[in-house]
């Protein structure tokens, strides 16, 4: 099988261009003095990762193309029509389905939502994480004992969380796996935070900064990573009404000929908040590490 043309270009992280920014700007200091060079690099790098991400997409189809003649027949007939420019959510949601197929083509047992965010866990957290949810778990029962007027000794609940072991203990991954996926993208918020933090790029907007900081709502296993779909709920619809017609805007220069001041009806809305470079920069990061996951996951399922 061969495996090697685009690997490492895809197993780049994207996160590389936002530190390369940020250290491009370190020169420049972070006085209001640099505030008018902040704009122009935030778009920059923003189309830079857009740009990236899109070109990765295109390699993962070429390689999964390269390695089943079957899906290079599908993949080439359709490749303007149903793939396009890799930028739509659609046109990459289309990619995501595309890998998990191919993965479960070789591996039949193959799932997303069980195996791929695995990787990121250690016995030690393993066991802390576990024994967490056991606790929470274990309250929740007593307050609904409680509510229904039942008392509960020390003694019930030792017995409580005996019995919620004893069920779950064989299969640890399965019962915590929500928060595995939450620890999968606490780390990417970590990375990114971490470059920003103290920076001009992150000085210039500290409201919708900290924001993200703080964000526990939306960057969250409920709203990423489901078997057919790379992103669910919000996070979804933030990608398409945001950061897939930013990067229209940004691509085609669509904002120095028309007034790029946003609307009335887009300032009364709640979710307005979100459309800011920094969501945008994270859920292009997440999906990137998404994607880096699955295609870890392709090449050694083809090794093996």
């Amino acid at each position: 099988m061969y495996i090697n043309k685009h690997t490492k270009f895809i197993k780049t992280p994207l996160l590389d261009i936002l530190i390369d920014s940020v250290n491009a700007c370190k020169g420049a200091g972070v006085g209001i003095e640099a505030y008018p060079l902040r704009e122009y690099v935030l778009q920059s790098t923003f189309l830079r990762i857009s740009g990236a991400q899109e070109q990765k997409l295109k390699c993962i189809c070429w390689e999964l193309a390269t390695n089943n003649y079957s899906y290079r027949y599908k993949y080439l007939g359709n490749v303007k029509s149903v793939y396009g420019e890799f930028s739509t959510y659609n046109q990459k949601n289309k990619v995501y389905k595309d890998l998990i197929q191919e993965i479960t083509n070789l591996k039949y047992d193959f799932d997303i939502t069980k195996l791929l965010w695995l990787k990121e866990i250690d016995n030690t957290t393993l066991e802390t994480e576990f024994n967490n949810k056991i606790n929470i778990e274990v309250d929740k029962i007593i307050k609904i004992q409680q509510n229904n007027g039942k008392i509960i000794t020390n003694e019930i609940r030792i017995k409580i969380e005996n019995n919620l072991y004893n069920k779950f203990r064989t299969n640890k991954f399965e019962f915590i796996k929500d928060r595995i996926k939450d620890i999968f993208i606490e780390n990417i918020k970590y990375h990114i935070i971490n470059c920003l933090e103290s920076s001009i790029l992150s000085k210039g907007d500290y409201k919708h900064y900290i924001l993200l900081k703080k964000d526990k709502n939306l960057f969250n296993s409920n709203n990423f990573g489901a078997t057919n779909d790379l992103l669910l709920n919000k996070l979804k619809f933030i990608y398409e009404e945001d950061v897939i017609k930013h990067r229209h805007r940004c691509a085609h220069n669509i904002t120095s000929y028309q007034n790029n001041l946003p609307s009335l009806k887009n300032l009364a809305n709640a979710d307005f908040i979100y459309f800011n470079y920094f969501y945008r920069f994270t859920i292009l990061i997440l999906i990137d590490e998404i994607f880096m996951k699955l295609y870890e996951e392709y090449i050694d399922t083809i090794k093996h």
